[in-house]
């Protein structure tokens, strides 16, 4: 059954014509959805704050309508569209990892949001977190609808959810956008992957074992042992290589610790880097200034307890986790640009004396982030992993080093009549790096 499709400049049904644009899109590997979105002004303070009963439920957009206002609204007489073809978009347009009626072709352009949180699916421009109509959640999955999106400040991207950003116009990072780990937080989807988790340290006496790095795109790395009895716990393994799920790098394991006492809170593991995904209709490009950080954090390092003894050991890192970049028409790195997954570095146990220090983060370069290593006799934590080396183990000790977070992955996907994703000179992409054209 042919389904029509809403022309926006005459108000009637056309369902002939636009099917015709559509099939000539797919065909020709063209973009037809340019033509047809309506013109709205870019997100400003203020705009994003309507809380329609879609955002605030989460539940999915339909195709949209004029209202008698002139503006846009959800045409609640149509329905979801159980096909890919968009009929209002006017092209076949379906992104990876979400339904084909997720997303909304008629959402203004956005610039200057500093937050965006993908568990209440509010975002802030500076003035305070607002829902926004455009921004709803399919499957677990956070979709915002935008037409350009510009990222022209330093941006942050938190909550449970993974986030895909669909975009019916232009895409221009310029600043940073940040969802990575710190420390035992993770990034958007970074706490809770399918697969990965790095192992507890086990504790034997006074000895206890580091935690095990999270895995991702590879390994992550043992947890040093504190002694033959308290061995240190397994590394994360890899998993989702091919980007068939949008889903963060896992979770460093706890490092083994005391029971009942103050460090038991110290030696966590690191959390995993976020899942994002942009999709765009027309063109991606990370410019000199561009930043997209998708690091694992630093595992804990442990305290010193009563008694003159060692409490813990070090927790091991997160694992760096996932951006998924597709477009139509490029993908673009410039020169001075970095795209990082990194791992995060393992904590550092204690000694008698001494309390352990954090893992760092992922780096946002290609360097391997450090384990923690004060001046005490602690285990050192493990190197995160990154494009210049693997993760690494900890060192042993009564108070053992936490093992390192694996590297995380990258996907570009373009049209197959399109160029593959172009990473100039002096572009740094520290993560596996995959390249699709089934977008």
């Amino acid at each position: 059954m042919e389904r029509a499709a809403y022309d926006r400049n005459s108000a009637v049904r056309r369902p002939s014509v636009v099917v015709f644009v559509a099939l000539c899109a797919f065909a020709c590997g063209i973009d037809a959805i340019g033509d047809g979105r309506t013109e709205e002004p870019a997100l400003s303070d203020g705009d994003g704050g309507s809380s329609s009963s879609g955002a605030a439920s989460g539940s999915s957009s339909t195709s949209s309508s004029t209202s008698s206002s002139g503006g846009t609204g959800d045409a609640a007489g149509d329905g979801p569209i159980p096909d890919g073809a968009r009929p209002d978009a006017g092209v076949l347009f379906i992104p990876s990892h979400i339904g084909p009626t997720a997303y909304r072709v008629d959402a203004p352009d956005i610039v200057g949001v500093v937050t965006i949180d993908t568990a209440t699916l509010e975002i802030d421009k500076g003035s305070g977190p607002a829902l926004y109509t455009y921004f709803v959640q399919e499957n677990g999955i956070a979709v915002l609808s935008t037409g350009a999106f510009t990222v022209d400040v330093a941006l942050v991207v938190k909550g449970f959810r993974p986030l895909v950003i669909v975009a019916t116009g232009n895409v221009k990072i310029d600043a940073t956008l940040s969802a990575n780990g710190h420390l035992n937080a993770s990034g958007p989807n970074g706490m809770i992957p399918l697969f990965g988790f790095g192992g507890a340290g086990a504790k034997s006496g006074n000895d206890f074992g580091g935690g095990g790095g999270g895995g991702s795109a590879t390994d992550g790395a043992l947890g040093a042992a504190g002694s033959a009895s308290a061995a240190g716990g397994a590394a994360g393994t890899l998993f989702d290589l091919d980007g068939t799920l949008l889903l963060g790098g896992a979770p460093g394991g706890a490092g083994g610790h005391a029971a009942n006492t103050e460090c038991s809170a110290t030696s966590f593991g690191g959390g995993g880097g976020g899942a994002i995904q942009i999709s765009s209709v027309h063109s991606i490009v990370v410019g000199a200034s561009g930043r997209i950080d998708v690091g694992g954090g630093g595992g804990g390092g442990s305290c010193v307890g009563s008694g003159g003894q060692p409490r813990g050991a070090g927790g091991g890192g997160g694992a760096g986790g996932m951006a998924y970049l597709e477009a139509i028409e490029d993908v673009t790195i410039k020169a001075g640009a970095i795209v990082a997954a990194n791992g995060g570095g393992g904590g550092e146990g204690s000694d008698k004396n001494s309390a352990g220090d954090d893992g760092n983060d992922g780096p946002l370069s290609a360097l391997q982030a450090t384990g923690g290593a004060a001046a005490g006799a602690g285990g050192f934590g493990g190197l995160g992993g990154s494009i210049l080396g693997i993760p690494t183990t900890g060192i042993a000790n009564q108070g053992a080093g936490g093992g390192g977070g694996a590297l995380g992955r990258v996907f570009f996907n373009t049209r197959a009549t399109a160029p593959a994703a172009v990473v100039e000179p002096t572009a740094v992409v520290s993560a596996t790096t995959t390249t699709k054209h089934d977008f």
